[in-house]
């Protein structure tokens, strides 16, 4: 064609003459500018090359955009703490626009910086360039192990709650110090010192390890001396002399104890009408004895005198007198009661004549009446016996307590109440 300008036929254009570019014009993939010889173009800044082909050289400036971005690797394996740079190629290679920026997810894994990739933990991070221009990407899959570097092993022995000594063993990998393992240990207590009254003993730990890092270790723990067992001055397990030891001084002789006070038994006397006890006296010490005799007073008789002794709470017993008429109560042990029975006014002032046999009671005193000589026996409801004797005519008996009385003349027997 004659004339100037620039004819596209299909994806292909040519420049034909001195051409001036008033319009933006893109060559976009696929498609082509030829500048042959004899023609010329300037692109006055508003050419763009987006993929396609300029062929020939234009005056003016222009712009090529970037059509792709690829990386030095697509995989990359690393240890933790181990650094690798990736390069970044932007095509074409006289792109316009050639800044790139650099991205890691996630960064826990690794780390990119400008390229440099840092592998800071286990897992998988993918690194992602891209474009200023266009925003195209291109990735790298880093994967990043943990191989460890491991430095010296440490040992701590400590107690449990039961006072028991327990071995650990810990070590550190170089590259990550937040890495570490450790192992408890089986321990073995030995006696091996004994201890003494002065000098401690020894008790030896053995901590033996199941992995083959941990080397056997052992410990000691001192047993306190057993200290001195002093008797009067010697201990008994060394025979050292107690320093501190002060001879006792003797016993005093104890005070001797008081006699104690002796026990005084009173005597009680039960009144008797017609007779009268004269003790050897009014009180007798505890196992001691007491003697005692009775007088018959003038105008009774005592024919079927009977003497009974009770002491304390005991029963009341029977006592005799000796030949003088004495009567004996030994090993006195409480209150003494003495009562006599069987002490009678003679007949002669003592019995009326009666015609009919009258038992009654009147003002505290007993009248017994009988108009025969009988057995008359008088006993109180508790058994205690009054009177037993033989009687005729009309009797009166005093002094008696208030209460129930048997009766008892001949083979008749009433009671009768004495108020």
């Amino acid at each position: 064609p004659s004339g100037t300008g620039i004819v596209f036929d299909g994806t292909e254009g040519t420049v034909y003459g001195d051409v001036t570019l008033q319009e933006d014009l893109e060559i976009g993939k696929g498609e082509s500018l030829t500048i042959p010889q004899g023609a010329s173009l300037n692109t006055n800044g508003k050419l763009t090359v987006n993929g396609g082909t300029l062929n020939g050289t234009p005056s003016g400036d222009v712009t090529y955009k970037v059509t792709g971005v690829s990386l030095s690797l697509n995989t990359l394996t690393l240890d933790v703490g181990e650094s690798k740079t990736l390069y970044a190629t932007v095509q074409p290679d006289n792109a316009t626009k050639k800044n790139v920026t650099w991205s890691s997810n996630p960064a826990y894994v690794a780390t990119v910086d400008n390229g440099v990739v840092t592998a800071e933990g286990e897992g998988e991070a993918t690194i992602t360039v891209t474009t200023e221009d266009g925003s195209l990407t291109a990735t790298c899959t880093v994967t990043v192990a943990h191989t460890c570097t491991w430095g010296d092993v440490s040992y701590e022995w400590s107690k449990d709650d039961e006072g028991n000594q327990t071995c650990t063993a810990t070590r550190t990998c170089e590259k990550d110090k937040t890495h570490t393992e450790s192992e408890s240990a089986t321990e073995i207590s030995e006696q091996t010192k004994d201890p003494t009254c002065t000098e401690k003993g020894e008790t030896t730990y053995t901590a033996t390890f199941s992995v083959d890092w941990a080397e056997e270790q052992t410990t000691t723990e001192d047993i306190p001396a057993n200290g001195h067992n002093y008797v009067n001055g010697t201990c008994t397990v060394c025979g050292a002399d107690d320093p501190d030891y002060v001879e006792p001084e003797p016993e005093p002789e104890p005070e001797p104890e008081p006699e104690p006070e002796p026990t005084y038994y009173r005597v009680d006397l039960r009144p008797v009408e017609g007779a009268t006890v004269i003790l050897s006296a009014d009180e007798v010490e505890e196992g001691g004895t007491l003697t005692f005799t009775i007088e018959i007073a003038e105008g009774y008789v005592a024919d079927d005198l009977m003497v009974t002794v009770s002491q304390g709470i005991g029963k009341a017993v029977e006592v005799k007198p000796d030949e003088a008429g004495v009567y004996t109560v030994k090993e006195v042990d409480g209150l003494v009661t003495i009562t006599v029975y069987g002490v009678t006014e003679e007949p002669a002032t003592a019995i009326e004549r009666v015609e009919t046999l009258r038992i009654y009671a009147a003002e505290g005193i007993l009248h017994v009446e009988t108009p025969t000589r009988q057995r008359v026996t008088i006993v109180s409801m508790a058994g205690a016996l009054i009177a037993d004797g033989e009687q005729e005519g009309a009797r009166i008996y005093r002094d008696l307590n208030a209460g129930v009385y048997i009766v008892r003349v001949g083979d008749y027997a009433t009671k009768v109440r004495v108020e």
